[in-house]
């Protein structure tokens, strides 16, 4: 009888990590020999999704991507996430691009305009609530602007979504079965050495039990997501 090394049972253990470049385009076929996942950023002008189910049919069935909402979907005349028809159809038709992405992530960014306030956490409650996401799909919050970390954090458990956040912050400490993260280019994000991809990595390996999605959105997303997939499929 032969038992599991050490180093494979902690291999078992670890999660599933995700990482790939946020793209305002679909990838195509050379993008997904590289890379698993993508975070798509199509505008409201993109392909239908009769087009997007062909487009996703082409791809490998491992494939993973995460769909992000336009700016349409979120901010009407009356301001961001200010209901109207418009911005109902608007949020309707991004889902249904979602579901036909078969998108595991469904990213809700806010901007500084949408503060802290009660009435702005009721307008996001609302919002939220009424994404209808596919079948074994998730919702993910992106905020900016004053929220702080923590408060965000609180307030995403509170309402049953994914926080997608930066998890260089100081106070990101997410865990669960599926945990996303959101990294932006600025400073030295844009060329992240080895030394911080191993701190990234052993950040997410701790705070997730199942899955862990990373996108990265720099001149360099591609080639950094690569390293950093190449990293975890070596181990410990």
């Amino acid at each position: 009888m032969t038992t599991a090394s050490p180093i494979g049972m902690l291999r078992c253990l670890m999660p599933h990590l995700f990482s790939g470049a946020r793209l305002e385009r679909l990838p195509d076929p050379k993008y997904a020999e590289a890379l698993e996942f993508a975070e798509i950023a199509l505008d409201a002008r993109g392909p239908r999704p009769a087009l997007l189910s062909r487009w996703r049919d082409q791809m490998p069935a491992s494939f993973v991507c995460a769909s992000v909402a336009p700016e349409d979907a979120l901010v009407s005349p009356r301001g961001p996430l200010r209901r109207t028809d418009a911005l109902e159809g608007a949020r309707n038709r991004w889902v249904e691009g979602a579901k036909a992405l078969r998108a595991r992530v469904l990213i809700v960014p806010t901007d500084s305009q949408v503060t802290t306030g009660k009435r702005d956490q009721d307008l996001l409650t609302e919002y939220l609530a009424k994404i209808n996401a596919p079948k074994g799909a998730r919702v993910a919050w992106a905020p900016s602007g004053l929220w702080t970390l923590p408060d965000a954090s609180r307030f995403a458990k509170k309402v049953g979504v994914l926080l997608a956040a930066d998890p260089f912050d100081p106070f990101w400490n997410e865990t669960g079965e599926i945990v996303y993260c959101r990294l932006e280019a600025h400073g030295v994000r844009q060329n992240l050495s080895d030394t911080l991809l191993a701190e990234l990595l052993a950040r997410l390996r701790s705070a997730s039990t199942g899955e862990a999605f990373l996108s990265m959105a720099s001149a360099t997303a591609f080639r950094q997501a690569v390293r950093l997939r190449q990293m975890a499929d070596a181990g410990p």
